[in-house]
């Protein structure tokens, strides 16, 4: 796969196994990272943390069946502006 402008571009089909993790803080409100594929919000994948203006860290990982020209990437989800102290983004190829 590849790694530009903030997002993977998986360059083979096949079933991946999707990692992904958040760490960083809003002033009000949740903390909200939501994964996308192809521009559009993975359904059921978002990471919600609270309680507001702590540091709050969370991680999911799912399956994903991908073709080739997918991406995938990671964005703020939360009502207000999000301070990221870290995020990570893996994809593996598992078959």
């Amino acid at each position: 796969f590849t790694v530009d402008n903030n997002q993977i571009t998986v360059t083979e089909d096949g079933t991946y196994l999707v990692s992904y993790f958040a760490n960083g803080s809003v002033a009000d409100g949740s903390f909200i990272t939501d994964l996308y594929l192809n521009g559009a919000q993975v359904s059921g994948e978002t990471i919600v943390l609270t309680p507001a203006g702590s540091s709050n860290s969370g991680s999911k990982t799912i399956l994903l069946n991908l073709t080739a020209g997918d991406t995938l990437s990671l964005y703020n989800g939360s009502a207000s502006t999000a301070n990221y102290s870290g995020a990570t983004l893996t994809a593996v190829k598992i078959a």
